[in-house]
């Protein structure tokens, strides 16, 4: 059967409808996916302007300026093709607790740096019924703390009351130098770096294979994990020690076990943290036979944040 002509007018203007409702959604989908996309560039700018103000604010004895560093990188950036320093920002300094996941203004040692960001996003289907503009906030916290885990390649473990005073004031000039360590009081020792009792031949083996070390890669070891440790010199350890330091191997990173001063420094003990020593002097001979080492203060070992502060430290955006 032919189509009437009213047929055929109720099936153009049936077209026109859908016509005009595909149009609204293809520009509705454009407003969504714009909105998303200026959602994405907030987020970002939050997450860079946190992390660079984290990073400063972890600089030795609080030199760092971390609201300047974090408006530098929001001026640095752009939202919606506008500079980022044009959208609504919010920088506060304050100290996260890594355990409970919070986030508190301010703070005695403050540790972590929280942005947040907003943008007006111009509508295209809203503005026509009058809602010219959406509203785009995000928030991000970074913050730092001494390390959670490392990969230590020296066998050597130090015992926390070395950093006692360190780690009641964070200033770098309370770091301990270490002579003749393993030293006679018990507050150094060799390790095996991992839950096996420690010898020479297990101490060895994760150094450089270029000095006379075993060259194994070092396993990651983690705060709380119990590390072998033993006292005494072990003379084919401290040659090797020497001879990597002769290569230029002179800075390393070292867990922190649990062990008092003058404890014993024997069987197993946990690690409570890890410190990054530079190696003065290695003597071999004679009756003052050990390592001299300074603990460097502030550095970054590239591991995961998040347990106590012994002078090596990484940030990380937290939320």
């Amino acid at each position: 059967m032919r189509p009437t002509r009213r047929n055929r007018g109720a099936i153009v203007v049936l077209a026109a409808f859908v016509l005009l409702a595909a149009i609204g959604l293809a520009v509705i989908a454009i407003d969504l996916g714009h909105l998303s996309t200026v959602a994405g560039e907030v987020q970002t700018l939050a997450d860079a302007a946190a992390a660079g103000g984290a990073r400063s604010l972890m600089q030795p004895d609080g030199n760092g300026d971390p609201v300047a560093a974090a408006e530098l990188l929001l001026a640095s950036n752009t939202v919606d093709g506008r500079t980022g320093s044009k959208a609504a920002s919010n920088i506060q300094i304050g100290t996260y607790d890594f355990a409970e996941a919070q986030f508190s203004k301010g703070g005695a040692t403050p540790n972590a740096v929280r942005v947040t960001v907003s943008a007006n996003v111009y509508n295209i289907v809203a503005g026509v019924y009058g809602d010219q503009q959406s509203n785009v906030t995000r928030e991000s916290i970074a913050a730092f703390s001494g390390n959670a885990s490392a990969r230590p390649m020296l066998p050597l473990a130090i015992g926390k009351c070395h950093f006692a005073s360190y780690q009641k004031s964070s200033n770098c000039a309370a770091m301990p130098t270490l002579k003749q360590a393993p030293d006679g009081g018990d507050g150094s020792g060799w390790t095996s770096l991992g839950p096996d009792n420690a010898s020479a031949s297990k101490a060895v083996q994760y150094l450089p294979a270029d000095c006379g070390g075993g060259g194994v890669t070092p396993p990651r070891l983690r705060v709380g994990e119990p590390v072998g440790i033993m006292n005494g010199q072990a003379n084919s350890v401290l040659k090797t020690v020497r001879d990597c330091v002769a290569k230029g191997h002179d800075d390393f990173t070292v867990p922190v076990v649990d062990v008092e001063c003058n404890g014993k420094f024997n069987k197993q003990k946990p690690i409570v943290g890890f410190a990054t020593v530079h190696v003065v002097n290695v003597t071999t001979k004679g009756g003052a036979k050990g390592i001299d080492v300074t603990p460097i203060c502030v550095t970054s070992s590239g591991e995961m944040a998040g347990g106590p502060d012994y002078g090596t430290r990484d940030s990380s955006i937290v939320r």
